[in-house]
């Protein structure tokens, strides 16, 4: 088990990076995965992608759906409705993280609830102040009521999550992993990558949770941020073949990203980051990819 940590540089802005587009919308809301013959939810071999076929999907590849959100730092998403629900149950769900039952089956503006993993917010309940926390929905709600969220313990929303208590639950911002997703369709591959920022990193470790093939976790974060228990505890849960790399920034990730993919002969890659940097890691892929068993995936 090891952190490797690259100290944050001043100056530098983690929301307002040269080239970034829509900074913080997370790729999977998007379904990034620029290959001609990918869809939503598949993978990309990069192995066996022509060069040219490479150039021109990830040109096409940006096109943005109607109900983008531009992202606003540590508030949320600009425009994102919101729905009461009164909080059932609250239980550990281990790594760091608590299970929290609600009694409602929010119906969403732009889509409903539909599969384990789906990307959320949650926030406490008449709360202004941006006190707003990535999820993950983990249950399908099935004929009932009852909707259950993946939350980090330590957050605002992790303390005012107690019996019977409100919380806002935004609409659904994109689909997320589902847990079991990379065992069950990369059964190949020797080691398991994540590229995330902090804001998106749920998904990536709800889909990691049970791996037990050497994994690695690649984020834009500050070590003693917000997932830092969360992502102890997933370290401390494998036989110490799990890490978690903090970096200050885009360029400096993709750097020590593209070094562990030279050392991978086969590896799954976990796309929970903004937009600008799963492309980045996407064509990282495709670049190392020759020779190589090199798979990415997003929702």
């Amino acid at each position: 088990m090891s952190i490797f940590t690259i100290p944050s540089k001043a100056g530098v802005d983690r929301t307002s990076q040269a080239g970034r587009i829509l900074p913080g919308v997370p790729c999977f809301a998007f379904g990034l995965i620029p290959t001609k013959s990918n869809r939503l939810g598949r993978s990309s071999h990069a192995a066996v992608t022509r060069p040219s076929a490479r150039r021109s999907a990830v040109s096409n590849s940006l096109s943005l759906p109607a109900w983008e959100r531009e992202y606003e730092k540590d508030r949320g998403l600009v425009g994102t409705s919101y729905e009461t629900a009164t909080v059932e149950e609250v239980a550990p769900a281990g790594d760091g993280f608590l299970r929290i039952t609600v009694d409602t089956a929010v119906t969403c503006t732009s889509q409903t609830y539909t599969s384990e993993g789906q990307f959320l917010f949650l926030k406490p309940w008449g709360d202004e102040d941006g006190s707003i926390e990535p999820c993950c929905f983990t249950d399908l709600p099935g004929e009932g009521t009852i909707m259950q969220f993946f939350v980090p313990e330590v957050s605002a929303v992790g303390e005012a999550a107690l019996a019977g208590e409100l919380l806002e639950v935004s609409e659904v911002m994109g689909k997320g992993f589902r847990p079991h997703i990379v065992s069950n369709k990369f059964k190949q591959v020797s080691a398991v990558l994540a590229v995330c920022i902090e804001q998106f990193c749920s998904p990536s470790l709800l889909a990691l949770r049970y791996e037990s093939r050497p994994s690695s976790i690649f984020l834009i974060a500050e070590k003693d941020g917000a997932f830092a228990k969360s992502l102890s505890s997933w370290m401390a849960g494998g036989s110490g073949n799990r890490a978690v790399y903090y970096f200050p920034d885009e360029s400096s990730l993709i750097r020590a990203f593209e070094a562990q993919l030279e050392r991978e002969a086969s590896a799954a890659v976990l796309l929970s980051a903004d937009r600008n940097l799963c492309h980045r890691a996407e064509e990282a892929v495709h670049r190392l990819g020759e020779g190589r068993n090199l798979y990415t995936f997003a929702p």
